[in-house]
């Protein structure tokens, strides 16, 4: 099996994976929080996957498509990391869905015009985020980011927690590692001549 083949199944399968855990984030923290019938459970992962490789599939023949989503996804997270940190005193549920919006469309329309460092920082981020949020889910001290405004809006939160900021230095030490090996990585594959992300445009 060539690099380029296996580029492609981790491209695809990584997106899937993305897609459903995000999908699986966003409506068990909206709609669904108070969900426990074990078939809607059932029926919401199967259209996350669903959805997942069909996303997963586009990235793969519209690379351009492709590079907006996984830069969005990052920028999405860092939204919703920056409103965690220092927006929630808000206590507004629109201020928290803009700033989310706002952050991805703009990390997503950046990397269109610098794709490759945009997408190494994204992806170093994103990895990084979900790995903390999801020790996070098991371990005390990561408030739950849908429900952060409304907790301000009635007093019932005053602070965050001061264990929240250790996932912070986490994230932050990740994705400094995440980029490090990316960049030394894709130094390598240059001076091949084999970097995938030239590989992949060569072949759209």
């Amino acid at each position: 099996i060539n690099a380029e083949y296996m580029g492609k199944v981790v491209l695809f399968l990584t997106t899937a994976i993305v897609v459903v855990t995000l999908g699986l984030f966003i409506c068990y923290n909206t709609f669904l929080y108070k969900e426990q019938r074990q078939w809607v459970a059932w029926t919401v992962l199967s259209c996350m996957i669903v959805v997942g490789c069909i996303i997963g599939w586009l990235m793969l023949k519209l690379l351009r498509f492709g590079i907006f989503v996984l830069a969005t996804f990052g920028g999405v997270l860092l939204g919703q990391l920056i409103w965690t940190t220092c927006i929630y005193y808000s206590g507004s549920q629109a201020v928290m869905w803009v700033s989310i919006i706002a952050f991805g469309l703009l990390i997503g329309l950046i990397a269109l015009k610098v794709e490759e460092h945009v997408l190494i920082i994204a992806t170093s981020f994103s990895g990084a985020y979900l790995f903390c949020r999801g020790v996070g889910m098991v371990a005390p001290g990561w408030p739950n980011d849908m429900t952060i405004a409304q907790l301000v809006e009635h007093g019932n939160i005053k602070h965050i927690n001061p264990a929240f900021y250790g996932y912070l230095a986490g994230i932050v030490v990740l994705s400094i590692v995440g980029m490090v090996v990316q960049y030394k990585q894709k130094k390598k594959d240059e001076e091949n001549d084999k970097h995938p992300y030239t590989r992949f445009r060569n072949r759209n």
